[in-house]
C-alpha cells in the first residue's frame, strides 16, 4: 500500500496547466496517466486526477452564501483537488487532498474489496452513503451550492460500509464515526435504490453524459446521528434521465425531536444549514435542466424550500457550456441563486461565473 504515498509524493513532478501548448489540453491527462503508471510499478494500475474549481461571485446580504450579510464580491477558489485511485490484488482504492487553503488536506482515504461477485466491503474516509445529492462530488453538480438535503449528508469521517447490488436493487450500509470523533457514538445509515427503468443512479448531476434511452430510479434511506439524544432522519430521492432532459428531486423528515443536544450547541443542529433547529422539518429539493446544442450546452433549474419556522426557500438558476478541448466535463458555469426569507438576515442573492477544470474523469 506504499503506491498511494508514494504517487502523491510525485505530484509535485505535474507540469503547471499554464506550461501546456496552446489547445494541447487532452496530453496533460496523457501525461498524468503515464505519471501515475510509473509511480504505481507494473502490475499496479492507478490513476491520478484532480479538479479546480475557481469562480467570481457578486452577492447581496449573502447569508447563505458566504455566512456574512454584508455585500460581497471577488474571486472564490472552491476547490483545488488531487487524487490517486486504483486497484491492486482485488482491493480498489482512493486516496485524495485538498489545496484550496493552501495547505494539503486528507479528503478520501478509502479501501474497497469485493467479497462477493454482488458485494463489496468498505473501510476507511468516505462520505455519508445517504442521499445522491450528498454523494455527487462537487466537480458533477449542476450549480456551484450543493443543495440544502445534500449539504446535510455530505460529511466525510472514518468508518466501514457493505454494499450489495441485486438486479435492480442496491443496497448500502454504514457505521461510521459521527461528529463526537472516536467517542462511543457512531453514525449509523442504510439506503436502498431500486431502477424502475433504465440504468442505476449515476455520479453526475444532469442530462450530461447520462445513458441512453430512459432512466428511473427511486431510493429511500434513514440516518441515525448517534451523538445526539434523538439524531433520527429519513429521506427519500428520484432520479429521472431521458434524452436530454433531467429531473432530480430528494425530500427529507427530521424527527420531531431532532435537536443537537448534550452540549454540543444549544439545541441546535450543526448541520443545518440556516444555523436554526430542524426539528420535524421537511426539507424539500427539486432540480431539473436541459441539454442541447449538441450536448454542448445545459440550463439547469432547482427550487429548494428548507420548511423552517421563517418560510425560508433558494431558487437557483445554471447555465453550462461544456468544453471538451479541456476534456470531458470541464466547463463554464454561471449560476444565479436567490434566497427568500420572513427573515431579513437570510435574504439574499448571488451571480458567479467561473471554470470547473476535470482531470481524468
Amino acid at each position: 500500500m506504499l503506491t498511494p504515498i508514494l504517487a502523491l509524493g510525485a505530484l509535485s513532478s505535474l507540469p503547471p496547466a499554464a506550461s501546456a501548448p496552446g489547445g494541447d489540453w487532452l496530453d496533460l491527462d496523457a501525461e498524468i496517466a503515464t505519471l501515475a503508471a510509473d509511480v504505481a510499478g507494473p502490475g499496479v494500475p492507478a490513476e491520478i486526477g484532480g479538479r479546480l474549481l475557481v469562480g467570481y461571485f457578486i452577492s447581496r446580504d449573502p447569508y447563505l452564501m458566504t455566512g456574512s450579510t454584508e455585500h460581497a464580491s471577488g474571486v472564490d477558489l472552491r476547490s483545488a483537488r488531487l487524487h490517486l485511485r486504483g486497484s491492486d490484488g482485488g482491493w480498489a482504492w482512493r486516496v485524495s487532498g485538498e489545496l484550496a487553503d493552501g495547505s494539503m488536506e486528507l479528503v478520501d482515504a478509502w479501501l474497497e474489496r469485493e467479497i462477493h461477485t454482488t458485494t463489496h466491503f468498505t473501510l476507511g474516509r468516505f462520505k455519508r452513503p445517504v442521499l445522491q445529492a450528498g454523494m455527487v462530488d462537487s466537480e458533477y453538480r449542476l450549480f456551484w451550492d450543493r443543495g440544502n438535503n445534500g449539504a446535510q449528508t455530505v460529511d466525510r469521517e472514518l468508518g466501514l460500509k457493505l454494499g450489495g447490488d441485486y438486479g435492480q436493487f442496491h443496497a448500502i450500509v454504514s457505521a461510521m464515526n459521527d461528529v463526537d470523533g472516536l467517542r462511543d457514538e457512531a453514525f449509523l445509515s442504510a439506503r436502498v435504490e431500486y431502477d424502475l427503468l433504465g440504468e442505476p443512479f449515476d455520479r453526475y448531476e444532469g442530462a450530461y453524459g447520462a445513458a441512453e434511452g430512459i432512466h428511473l430510479g427511486l431510493a429511500g434511506a434513514a440516518a441515525e446521528n448517534g451523538a445526539l439524544d434523538n439524531g433520527l432522519y429519513t429521506a427519500y430521492e428520484l432520479e429521472l434521465t431521458a434524452g436530454g432532459f433531467f429531473l432530480g428531486a430528494d425530500l427529507m423528515f427530521f424527527d420531531p425531536s431532532y435537536d443537537m443536544t448534550g452540549g454540543f450547541s444549544n439545541d441546535v443542529d450543526l448541520n443545518s444549514i440556516l444555523g436554526t433547529s430542524m426539528a420535524d422539518t421537511h426539507p424539500l429539493t427539486v432540480t431539473t435542466a436541459l441539454l442541447f446544442g449538441g450536448s454542448r450546452y445545459e440550463l439547469a433549474g432547482r427550487v429548494e424550500v428548507f420548511d423552517d419556522e421563517d418560510e425560508t426557500s433558494r431558487t437557483s438558476v445554471s447555465f453550462s457550456l461544456y468544453d471538451e478541448v479541456l476534456g470531458p466535463r470541464s466547463r463554464i458555469l454561471i449560476d444565479y441563486a436567490d434566497v427568500t426569507s420572513d427573515d431579513p438576515t437570510f435574504k439574499g442573492d448571488k451571480v458567479e461565473i467561473g471554470y470547473v477544470f476535470v482531470v481524468a474523469d
